[in-house]
């Protein structure tokens, strides 16, 4: 690459004209050759002997103390890479601007008071799952606490949203009891991609605060967090490609998602960031043995990452389940259903 810029048209012209000086006929002003001397020290400057100790400890081996070493152990795992886009589907632009409009005009709900019928209902597993407006297929309330569910192949991204929350914030924090709660679902995979095949179906569990935009599948928006079946990623307020987390779902798995929130350790030696005193943690099983988990207080990339806000146990949560194309699945929010034991 030139850094330079090429003379004009008149400028070549006015070079030209400038008179050449023939180098002889220059007048010599450079200095007479420099002529070396030999130079003899006397006895006052005469150079220092060698030095053979110093010669023999460099010959010798450096000793390194390995103990000085700090233990990187203690250390936060590194934060998870995140992706650009999915391998398999990605919503239309057009959706995800919408999407963000309606977090924008709605704000996230303040923990609610609830009534003693709700909480009752609560306690006993007996919850309802919501029908969006984008949903088309059946729904349909088994038992208390088991739905069916079956989408038209045709259909586009759709969440079902839980009623009741499955996590009260003031009813369940960990700054108010004291104790650690855990919150989990599962669902049976009867089907996938009936009609146009897996790869143009999708399904996806998670958590959201409220209000979400139901157009959207969980874990693309502020305040929840899903894992897609499609891809086997995480999503937490992504709208991009999500973390690698684990392999994709398949018909006739029982997936599990849970969140367990605790009080932070006072002890704790890990450097954490603001928790606001409460630890959550995200878990995935598959087939009723844990799968994978991660904390939602991650160390986070300060540039691609977002807000947690509304996963930190400070608001209230809802189940959350994802559907895309032709689907079939049954959900479970009594614990005697379900394959994993370890609440």
């Amino acid at each position: 690459m030139c850094f330079g810029r090429s003379l004009e048209r008149d400028e070549l012209d006015d070079l030209n004209a400038r008179p050449v000086i023939p180098r002889n006929s220059m007048a010599s002003t450079a200095p007479p050759p420099y002529q070396q001397q030999q130079y003899v020290p006397t006895q006052s400057h005469a150079p220092p002997p060698p030095d053979h100790e110093g010669a023999r400890h460099a010959d010798s081996t450096v000793y390194h103390d390995w103990t000085s070493i700090p233990d990187t152990s203690l250390l936060p795992p590194p934060p998870a890479l995140r992706n650009v886009t999915s391998p398999t589907s990605n919503a239309e632009v057009s959706e995800a601007d919408r999407a963000l409009e309606f977090c924008d005009s709605n704000p996230l709900w303040q923990p609610r008071q609830l009534s003693a019928e709700e909480l009752q209902s609560i306690r006993r597993d007996d919850i309802t799952l919501s029908r969006p407006a984008e949903y088309f297929g059946e729904l349909r309330r088994l038992a208390a606490g088991i739905w069916k569910a079956r989408t038209q192949e045709s259909s586009q991204d759709s969440c079902l949203l839980s009623i009741l929350p499955l996590y009260s914030s003031l009813n369940d924090s960990p700054l108010r009891t004291g104790m650690r709660k855990t919150i989990y679902f599962e669902l049976r995979i009867l089907s996938l991609g009936r009609g146009r095949g897996a790869a143009q179906s999708s399904l996806a569990i998670g958590f959201c605060a409220q209000p979400q935009p139901t157009w959207r599948l969980p874990g693309w928006e502020r305040g929840s967090l899903g894992i897609h079946g499609d891809d086997g990623r995480r999503y937490v307020n992504d709208s991009f490609g999500g973390k690698d987390f684990t392999h994709p779902f398949e018909v006739g798995d029982v997936l599990g998602v849970g969140m367990t929130f605790s009080l932070t350790d006072a002890n704790d030696s890990i450097p954490r960031p603001q928790t606001g005193g409460i630890n959550a943690e995200v878990f995935l099983t598959r087939n009723g043995k844990k799968e994978g988990e991660w904390d939602i207080h991650e160390e986070l990339d300060a540039e691609l990452d977002k807000s947690i806000e509304g996963l930190d146990g400070v608001y209230d949560l809802y189940a959350a389940i994802g559907t895309y194309g032709g689907v079939e699945f049954e959900a479970y929010f009594k614990s005697k259903d379900w394959l994993w034991v370890g609440k």
